[in-house]
């Protein structure tokens, strides 16, 4: 056999060739401009649906969370202002008890013994000072000096 003689290839081999080609087409082809435009679509095509379902649910989470808040403030001022209330009450009711203790006090001291008192005469007995006698000084007692013997 001659080189230059070429042996045609049987039947047989060219069915194989044919399908092993087919084979490297189908494993080892590289993506046509469509094929990646048309991928490139569908992904942003599913982008945009993320991100609508996204902002749709932040927007339902957002709007409960404002609800939430004006609920606790609503409820917090209503605290506030029971507290408030309760505190004046507490208040009033002890101004009321002072002013009925007052009023009993007063009750009980009558002009006669307001009369009577102003009437009487507070003895103390201090140390004498520089200059003065030794012997018994008799005074009128000063005002805190009738406070300090605790007898009105």
């Amino acid at each position: 056999m001659n080189e230059e003689q070429k042996i045609e290839p049987t039947l047989a081999e060219l069915s194989d060739r044919v399908k092993k080609l087919e084979e490297y087409v189908t494993t080892q082809s590289v993506p046509t401009f469509d094929d990646i435009y048309n991928m490139l679509a569908a992904v942003l095509k599913k982008a945009q649906a993320f991100e609508s379902e996204t902002f749709k649910h932040t927007s339902e989470l957002h709007a409960e969370l404002n609800k939430y808040m004006q609920e606790t403030r609503d409820k917090l001022v209503e605290l506030f202002r029971a507290l408030e209330t309760k505190i004046d009450q507490g208040i009033e009711d002890i101004r009321r008890r002072f002013n009925e203790r007052i009023g009993q006090e007063i009750a009980k001291v009558t002009s006669d013994t307001i009369a009577e008192a102003l009437t009487k005469r507070v003895l103390t007995v201090r140390t004498a000072q520089r200059g003065e006698n030794v012997d018994v000084v008799i005074r009128q007692a000063s005002p805190a000096e009738v406070r300090a013997t605790k007898l009105f």
